[in-house]
């Protein structure tokens, strides 16, 4: 059900529909992130500054790279969002992870 929302939401454009993991991982941080679905078994490497900006890496072995699905993960289940892990072709929107706001990334909280 939570899959048909998202694909519901992202056919009409909504604002509430997030595939981009670098919004994902901005929005997680901010408690933002109602439910994500995240590719079982799959990596996104890399750095989360202390501004809140994901940056992709293809080092994973470079020191501090971070996979930044399990952060994204971590920082929904710490505010209270519900994490899918799920076979990546069953993701929504097709990528590595995708997420159902609960507000749109322009509301200030």
């Amino acid at each position: 059900k939570a899959s048909e929302q998202y694909l519901e939401l992202a056919g009409k454009g909504s604002e509430l529909a997030a595939s981009d993991i670098d919004k994902i991982v901005r929005a997680a941080r901010a408690g933002q992130v109602g439910t994500l679905f995240v590719a079982r078994g799959e990596h996104v490497w890399g750095d989360a500054d202390s501004g809140d900006i994901a940056k992709r890496s293809d080092e994973s072995t470079r020191s501090g790279a971070l996979d930044l699905l399990d952060l994204a993960a971590s920082e929904t289940l710490l505010h209270g969002g519900r994490v899918y892990p799920i076979d990546a072709p069953d993701v929504p929107g097709g990528g590595a992870a995708s997420a159902i706001l609960r507000y749109p990334t322009s509301a200030k909280a």
